[in-house]
C-alpha cells in the first residue's frame, strides 16, 4: 500500500522529496566546515570529577562527521558518522525541545530562564519557581 516507503518514494511523497539533493548540499557544508574550521577552537578541559569516567578525554579532538535521519527513514553519514562522540552540552537545545513538546511553554517557562546562574552548568539541578527570573518581569532595575 501507500505506507510503504518504497512506493512513497518513487511516488515523491517523501517528506525529503530530493534526498540525493540534500545528502550532496550537506555534504558540501560539511567539507567546508572541515576546510576552514578545522582545529580553530579549543577542546574544553574539565576537571577529572566532570569527566565522567574520561568520555571527553577518550574522544578524537580531529573527528568529525555528520549523520542525517529523515522522519522517514531516510539515512546518510559523512565523514566520521559513526564514531561514538560525548554529547555533552550539545544535547541541551534536544532536551530543551523535548521538554517544551512533553510539557508546553507555559509549564516550561515557570522552570526554565534564560538567565545565568551561578549553578554548576552541567548540573541537573532545578530552580524553585519562585528563583526564575522571566524576560518579562521587571526587576526594578532601570538600566536606560
Amino acid at each position: 500500500g501507500r505506507d510503504n516507503i518504497v512506493v512513497r518514494s518513487l511516488l515523491g511523497q517523501l517528506v525529503v522529496s530530493n534526498f540525493q539533493e540534500l545528502r550532496d548540499d550537506l555534504c558540501d557544508i560539511a567539507e567546508n566546515v572541515v576546510r576552514t574550521v578545522k582545529r580553530q577552537g579549543e577542546i574544553v578541559s574539565y576537571g577529572e570529577e566532570q569527566r565522567g569516567g574520561g568520555a571527553l578525554w577518550c574522544a578524537d579532538p580531529d573527528a568529525f562527521g555528520v549523520a542525517v535521519c529523515t522522519v522517514d527513514g531516510q539515512m546518510f553519514g559523512f565523514g566520521d558518522h559513526d564514531e561514538d562522540v560525548p554529547l555533552m552540552s550539545t544535547v541541551k537545545p534536544l532536551l530543551y525541545a523535548l521538554a517544551m513538546h512533553e510539557a508546553g511553554p507555559e509549564t516550561l517557562g515557570r522552570w526554565v530562564s534564560s538567565e545565568p546562574t551561578s549553578l554548576d552548568p552541567n548540573g541537573f539541578g532545578l530552580l524553585e519557581p519562585e528563583q526564575v527570573k522571566r524576560g518579562d518581569e521587571d526587576d526594578g532595575d532601570d538600566d536606560r
